[in-house]
Formats: C-alpha cells, structure tokens, sequence
C-alpha cells in the first residue's frame, strides 16, 4: 500500500478511534451547570460518567469480536448510530435520568467504533509501517484526549452543555459518513461465531499471572485518573471558583506534562529497568494521594495546593501506565487481539465501579479522592513487588 493510501487509512482510523475519549471527556467541564440546569445533585451527575464507562465495558469485546466474523463496516455503521441515537438523547435529556440514559447508549456504541477503528490499523497496514502508525495514533489520541477538556470548557464558557453534545452530534455524523463509506478489507474467517469459544479464550488469557496482575495496575492507572476528572470539574469550579475555561485549560496542562513525562519513560528505559521505573510511578500516585489527604484535613484549598496534590499522580502515571501495558503481555503466545479487548473492558469496569465509588463523596472535597489514591497504589504495589524476585527479564533495561 502506498504511503498516501496509509495516510488516508490513518487518518479515518484516528477519527474513529477519538469518538469514544472525545466523548468521555469534552462535558466534563460542563458537571457543575448540568447539576444546575437538571435541578439534581453533584453526585448523581457525576454517575453519567461511570455509566457511560459501564456501557463502553460491557459492550467493546463483544463488537469486536463479531467484527472478526461479519467485517468491520457493519459493525461500523451499527454503532456509530446507535451512539448517535445516545447522543441526541443527551441533547435534549429533560432530566438526568435521560441524561445517564443517553450516555449508556454513547458508551455501547462508541466502544464499537473506536474499537474497530483500531482493528483497521491491523487490516489495513502491514509490516514496518504498521508499528509507526500504531505510535502515531497512540499520540493523536493523546492530543485528543488532551485537547478535548479544554475544548468543552469553551464551549461551555460561551455556550452551554447542550452545545457541547450538539457538536458531538455533528461529529458523529461525520463518523457515520465515513463507515457508510469504508472499503471493507474481505473477511477470512469462516468459522461461526463461538461464544463459549470466546469466553474460554478470555478465561485461559486471565489465567496467565503476569498479564491479570500487571493489567490490573494499567486500569488502576487509567481508573484514578477518571475519578479525578469525576472530582476535579466540581473542585475546580466550586470550591475555588475558577471558569470552565480555566479548567479546561489545567487539563490540558497537566495532560502536557504527563505526554512530556511519557516521552522521558522512554529515554529512561535504556538506562533503568522497567520495573524500576514502574515502582517509581506508583510511589509518585501514592505521594499524591498522601498529598490530597494532608491538604483535606489540614489546609484551606487552593489552586496552588490543588496542582501540586495532582501533578505527582499525572507524572507517575506516565511511568507506571506505559510500562505495566508493555509488561502485561509478556508472556502471551497468542491470541493478541482478544487480549487487548480483554484489557480495555478490564480498565473500563475498574473505572466504571471506581468513578461510581467516588461519587458517593462530597464532590468538592481532596480527601475521598487522597484515600482513593493511596489505598488502591498500594494494592498495586503489593501485586507488583514479587516480580523484583520471580521475574527477571523485567529487571533488564529496555536497549
């Protein structure tokens, strides 16, 4: 295939692939005026979050899966509309319960279409070019779940949260263009579908110990960092009674600092050991939450403290997300495509039970996030210590 033929390919994939983080993070900004404009309360907004995470885990495998059999283009347009339905119900949601109702829908369906978007970078690209491209929509979708925070707190700044699912609205039609218009790469397998199949395979990968535990620290990872954006619109604009604006764009600082920090893991690599550096990024998320617990019970908040609780946990999180997914697969012969399925629904139901935990706090409160931080990064560092003495390939630096 042509360079400019992977170009075109890449750049469908990536627009794909964004719909589902797009949608899990443009609104977030927007939770203290939905709270008001719904007349309901903190807590109940923050659950759109946690369901929309409950539908996009309880449904990504399963679409891919099926994918494998019927093609990639079915599966496409089916969800793509199905998130589009979720998101006119977002529109126009009279109340919460259509509202939660709605972002149900989003998560089931963009599961299915930022899924497949990456199982095309795998039909489409071969080879060398295959393991570029997959870096570079690794970064684009970085820079978009960066940007996107940012993006809604404008939207709400000058605008208000209906606008925001008004644009994703448009973007989604976009999406549903585009499936309508995708060249289907031709289907190989003949067999039927096998849900037992699937389910045993899922069973026989969760059995392998390196990939359940480190996995297991990857969605800890990506769970506290939703439940810190589930928290963090409410402290930011409440408490201290800074804009959508200004939130959107602490966001969007930290997330720089977290892609910068991204970037040195792998300049360090060649020098320290993975696991080494691994460790080191869980003890900077536990210093975080040591962090949060102290300014909680002993200090008035303010934008000051509040970045300096939270930076230790985007800076360790670099180290810690990025080695433990690499660590993960490790020993795996087979069966790729299902476990990183497998993995994704893994960090989505950890989020969806986390976000859904913490919104049982007062929203505007460091302290349930702090004592969420601290209690799961030592869990994680009690799953990962046996490696420094069973493993030792992963005490090797990476050259």
């Amino acid at each position: 295939m042509s360079n400019e033929n992977n170009i075109n390919i890449f750049a469908l994939i990536v627009l794909f692939s964004s719909m589902a983080p797009m949608a899990a993070e443009i609104y977030i900004p927007s939770l203290p005026y939905i709270s008001q404009d719904l007349h309901t309360s903190k807590n109940i907004v923050q659950l759109t979050i946690t369901y929309f995470l409950f539908g996009m885990a309880t449904t990504g495998i399963i679409f891919g899966y099926i994918s494998d059999y019927v093609g990639r283009r079915p599966i496409l347009i089916s969800t793509s509309i199905i998130g589009l339905i979720g998101t006119f119900i977002c529109f126009i949601a009279p109340d919460i319960y259509w509202l939660i109702s709605g972002r149900i829908l989003q998560g089931a369906g963009f599961s299915g279409v930022s899924g497949i978007g990456r199982a095309i970078l795998r039909d489409k690209i071969r080879g060398v070019d295959a393991a570029k491209y997959a870096a570079y929509l690794a970064m684009a979708t970085a820079l978009i779940i960066d940007l996107t925070p940012f993006f809604g707190g404008i939207l709400q700044q000058y605008f208000s949260w209906r606008f925001i699912f008004l644009f994703l609205l448009l973007y989604n039609g976009f999406v549903i263009y585009f499936s309508y218009n995708y060249i289907e790469t031709s289907i190989s397998n003949t067999e039927k579908i096998s849900w037992l199949g699937l389910i045993y395979t899922c069973k026989k990968i969760l059995q392998n110990k390196s990939y359940f535990q480190f996995n297991l620290i990857v969605a800890v990872s990506y769970a506290l960092f939703m439940a810190y954006l589930t928290v963090a619109s409410f402290i930011v604009q409440d408490t201290l009674n800074l804009s959508p604006a200004w939130f959107g764009t602490l966001t969007l600082s930290f997330s720089l600092i977290y892609i910068s920090c991204c970037f040195i893991n792998g300049q360090l690599l060649k020098k320290i050991s993975i696991f080494s550096l691994t460790k080191f990024g869980l003890w900077l998320m536990l210093f975080s939450g040591i962090l949060l617990l102290i300014v909680g019970f002993f200090f008035k908040l303010t934008i000051i403290l509040f970045c300096i609780s939270i930076l230790p946990m985007f800076i360790g999180s670099a180290f810690s997300w990025s080695n433990t997914d690499s660590l993960a697969y490790m020993d795996l012969k087979e069966n790729f495509g299902i476990a990183s399925a497998l993995a994704i629904t893994i960090r989505l139901t950890l989020g969806f039970l986390l976000t859904g935990f913490i919104s049982l706090f007062n929203p505007s409160s460091t302290i349930p996030l702090g004592a969420t931080f601290c209690l799961l990064c030592l869990v994680c560092l009690i799953l990962i210590n046996p490696y420094n003495k069973f493993t030792h390939n992963i005490n090797t630096p990476f050259l």
